[in-house]
């Protein structure tokens, strides 16, 4: 009787623990949308981090028109910005969170700890996706948004995100926009 009880509680928290969405402490992600590729590497326990900025139809081995890092012994951000002047800006104390992209996802879709809304078969994903979404009326601009996170079910690894945006009136759709993962990785950050 002990052991169905281990074994049912066990089951239970496998189960729990990859319904949630994926909040590691290092990771690296490149998030790409239809203008802008954004590659990131975080490492909160060594608080290594960095973004990197090209356009969507650069190579990820070219050099970054823009780039972020963080570091912690001078409690500075540093910008580079190679298509302006000056091309680099030094902000102490500056806010990580354009930096650790992913934990602004997560709490964005409810938090780590909050379970997923469905299981949707995606070709992105190669099967099933666990997905969580956020819907809300934008009344003042007249819209219905609905944004939806994709985690593979089989690995935990992010997929996309999506926006739809419908007029409240009629329902129609006016944008459909879609930000894809790549590159995720929960390997050793370089120093």
């Amino acid at each position: 009787m002990m052991m169905c009880t281990i074994s049912f509680l066990l089951i239970s928290f496998i189960s729990l623990t990859s319904s949630q969405i994926p909040n590691p402490v290092r990771y690296r992600l490149t998030a790409t949308d239809a203008s802008v590729r954004q590659h990131y590497a975080v490492d909160k326990q060594f608080y290594r981090l960095s973004r990197k900025g090209y356009p969507s139809d650069a190579s990820p081995s070219a050099i970054s028109d823009n780039q972020d890092v963080y570091v912690p012994s001078e409690g500075r951000t540093y910008a580079f910005n190679l298509n302006s002047s000056p091309p680099c800006i030094a902000n102490r104390g500056a806010f990580l969170d354009n930096i650790d992209y992913w934990a602004s996802v997560v709490r964005g879709y409810g938090g780590e700890n909050k379970t997923y809304d469905e299981i949707i078969i995606d070709s992105d994903c190669d099967g099933a996706c666990l997905t969580w979404s956020v819907k809300y009326d934008a009344t003042a601009i007249g819209y219905h948004v609905d944004n939806r996170l994709y985690i593979r079910q089989t690995d935990n690894t992010p997929i996309k995100t999506t926006t739809i945006l419908r007029e409240l009136r009629t329902g129609q759709n006016v944008l459909t926009s879609v930000k894809k993962f790549s590159d995720w990785n929960l390997g050793e950050i370089p120093a």
